[in-house]
């Protein structure tokens, strides 16, 4: 049957007859198996026919008391297969009835009514396209001005079924430190600069698209693209980052990290507090044992210790007041100490969350990490301590060369999330703690 659709009226009827011929010479009796919105004569007299008719109402407003569920087109168009089964004896008869009906807004845009478009996820539409025969040859959303987006399906004039395909799909950027309104966004299309737009709320992409780049005059952020691995409507999160900002990856986005705070969190080890004499504060054992020793020889150094107790022996050891060189001496005293376990860098003041030398790989689709991969990630620094099995994937957990999470930690932890785009890779990040003042 042709594509149905409304004409200003508020209740739209379809209906079809299929007659069914008797040639015997006997009246035939039918019985029904199935019927959905069919009607079945029980009788075909003998030598004559009986109609088999179909009929099926629905509603152009939602609202309608006569309405339901079944009465109702929700989406811009609604593909209808029903069926009827009848029994003559041992032998079944079907019959079928197929069309396509379009939701009460739909217009057409032509004269000859071969084109209908309708509203579509609030400012596009959705448009379907039919052959002289009234018969829908193709339909999907587009934009206002005309850009194809979404899947769209044509019919193949062959077979008649519907092939999908894909032209575009949607980004949205969200900036976490600036407002996309107010930068500019370049789209690289190959090798060339196919756009170049400002405060675009979407972007549309297609194969060709390999860089974003979104910027305005202080920062800037480059978002490569893989358009088999989008969603149809995918949401980015970003930050713009200003030149040689470092930065850490945070689920595959940069997020702006200072590694020149050289702010860490010091854990020793169980063994070594369980040796220092016990008295009415273990922590102030360890800063008088420990901390102020260091502070003879490095005296810029500050420490303090938590005063959040469900956190354990936890200190604090800022760095920032020394020269380089200072630095990179009281590193190799702290990584040769067997008396501490970790060093682990502090990622945000305000909370002192911080993580330590632990970096966890996994993958959703279950994927295993090859050898020429297990080489690399070897060869960045990080060695395998264990694999966890989790229901549905296997978790890699590997530990730093150096027990010191710093600046040289990220850069590897940087590339390893490169060198794995397919992969999740993270880290332990611990929080949130609060000190005691610090000791200058």
């Amino acid at each position: 049957m042709p594509l149905q659709y409304f004409t200003d009226e508020s209740l739209k009827s379809i209906s079809d007859t299929f007659w069914i011929v008797n040639i015997g010479k006997a009246d035939a009796e039918l019985r029904k198996e199935f019927a959905s919105n069919f009607s079945i004569p029980t009788k075909v007299p003998a030598g004559g026919r009986a109609p088999i008719v179909y009929r099926r109402s629905f509603f152009s407003d939602r609202n309608d008391s006569r309405s339901s569920s079944f009465g109702i087109v929700l989406q811009p168009i609604v593909d209808i297969a029903e069926m009827a089964r009848i029994k003559y004896f041992s032998t079944t008869l079907e019959v079928s009835m197929e069309y396509s009906i379009l939701r009460s807004d739909a217009k057409a845009t032509s004269n000859d009514s071969k084109q209908f478009e309708m509203l579509y996820e609030g400012k596009d539409k959705y448009v379907v396209k039919t052959d002289d025969s009234g018969y829908v040859v193709s339909k999907g959303a587009q934009t206002s001005d005309g850009i194809k987006y979404s899947i769209w399906f044509d019919r193949d004039m062959q077979n008649g079924q519907f092939t999908p395909h894909q032209e575009m799909k949607i980004i949205h950027i969200n900036l976490l430190n600036a407002n996309i309104k107010k930068c500019n966004v370049t789209i690289i299309n190959g090798w060339s600069v196919s756009a170049d737009k400002s405060g675009e709320d979407r972007i549309f992409v297609n194969r060709m698209v390999r860089t974003i780049i979104v910027s305005n005059d202080s920062a800037s952020i480059i978002i490569p693209i893989d358009f088999d691995r989008l969603e149809q409507e995918t949401t980015i999160n970003a930050y713009l980052l200003k030149p040689k900002e470092t930065f850490i990856y945070l689920n595959k986005v940069k997020v702006p990290c200072d590694f020149k705070r050289e702010n860490y969190i010091v854990k020793f080890e169980e063994r070594y507090l369980a040796s220092l004499k016990k008295g009415t504060s273990l922590n102030e054992i360890v800063l008088k044992n420990y901390f102020v020793d260091l502070k003879e020889l490095f005296s810029k150094i500050s420490y303090g210790n938590s005063k959040t107790k469900a956190f354990g022996n936890h200190f604090l050891l800022d760095l920032s007041a020394c020269s380089n060189h200072e630095i990179q001496e009281i590193k190799r005293m702290l990584h040769n100490d067997e008396n501490l376990k970790h060093l682990d860098f502090v990622l945000h003041d305000n909370t002192y969350s911080h993580c330590d030398n632990t970096v966890i790989i996994y993958n959703l689709q279950n994927f295993d990490l090859n050898n020429e991969q297990l080489r690399l990630i070897n060869k960045l620094g990080f060695k395998l301590a264990t694999t966890t099995l989790a229901p549905s994937y296997k978790q890699y957990n590997f530990l730093y060369e150096s027990k010191i999470a710093d600046g040289d930690f990220f850069e590897a932890y940087n590339k390893l999330n490169e060198l794995l785009p397919a992969f999740q890779v993270s880290f332990n990040i611990y929080g949130m703690l609060g000190f005691d003042t610090m000791k200058e």
